[in-house]
């Protein structure tokens, strides 16, 4: 009895040490695996959230890098712009500078302030003023209207008869003598001056075709 009582607890010892240890075993293993589960699922957010992160990162670069270039393009489109206006402008003052110093073509009448006077150029053959007469003419108007003596001397050029020259001369000085008379000067401060040479310089007909005013105190 006592042999086979041994034996009973020998194989019942055996037989919770083997399922101890498979027990043991077992969760070890489900450990391990949920550890290892755990970390995967760890790793990969993490690799997500970093990658995520980057990726946010790189737009929000791009994205300024864009913004910065297209601010940069666009300063230097309106610096472009900016030289353009100035360089129109600058053309356009170029040639309205010019425009109030030079005489104008056979076809065109012009009045230019040069030298301190006003010079009232005709078109041949006629005697109406230019349109930028008042303009040009507004200084003179207000030393007339201020008592100053204008001094209107009609030239002719040199070209067709002498005669016909002379009367449409005459016309000319009248026609900008009463041009004051109309913006308030008193007559008696408007002087009608035959000049010493009433002919313009041979070649430059338009000289001829004008009419001077001088300022006088």
């Amino acid at each position: 009895k006592s042999t086979s009582d041994n034996a009973d607890k020998a194989q019942s010892d055996a037989a919770k040490s083997t399922s101890d240890n498979a027990d043991k075993a077992q969760s070890d293993a489900e450990k391990s695996t949920s550890d290892n589960a755990d970390k995967a699922q760890s790793d990969a957010e993490k690799s997500t959230s970093d990658n995520a992160d980057k990726a946010k990162s790189d737009t929000t670069k791009s994205t300024s890098d864009n913004a910065d270039k297209a601010q940069s393009d666009e300063n230097k489109s309106s610096d472009n712009a900016d030289k353009a206006k100035s360089d129109a402008e600058n053309t356009t003052s170029d040639k309205a500078e010019s425009s109030q110093t030079t005489p104008p073509p056979a076809n065109e009448s012009r009045a230019v302030a040069e030298d301190g006077m006003v010079k009232f150029y005709f078109a041949t053959g006629f005697s109406r003023l230019a349109k930028n007469a008042d303009d040009v003419a507004k200084d003179a108007i207000e030393a007339g209207k201020s008592g100053k003596k204008l001094i209107i001397s009609g030239f002719t050029d040199s070209t067709g008869k002498a005669a016909a020259n002379e009367k449409l001369s005459r016309k000319r000085a009248e026609v900008v003598k009463q041009f004051f008379i109309e913006r308030g000067v008193d007559e008696k401060n408007i002087e009608l001056r035959n000049p010493k040479n009433s002919v313009g310089a041979k070649g430059e007909s338009q000289e001829g075709r004008r009419v001077e005013v001088q300022i006088k105190d």
